[in-house]
């Protein structure tokens, strides 16, 4: 992965895996609560411009219509 790219200021990387998972989801969900794992739910690492934009994807796929119980429960745990 291309560290700079995905913390990019502009929030664009985030926004990026955020797509992809939301598409991975739907054709295999353990994989995408993996990759979340390791991505996005290390948010509170952050500084608090980044650690806010990487938690507003966690969020949005909490909130995605459906979402896989392997994904609802990586975010959500996430979250907390």
């Amino acid at each position: 992965m291309n560290e700079a790219a995905f913390h990019a200021e502009d929030g664009k990387g985030y926004q990026f895996l955020g797509d992809i998972l939301e598409q991975l989801d739907k054709v295999n969900s353990k994989v995408a609560a993996r990759t979340t794992a390791s991505s996005l739910i290390s948010w509170k690492r952050y500084n608090d411009k980044r650690a806010g934009l990487m938690k507003a994807q966690l969020e949005r796929l909490k909130s995605m219509v459906p979402v896989s119980n392997d994904l609802l429960e990586i975010v959500s745990k996430g979250l907390k």
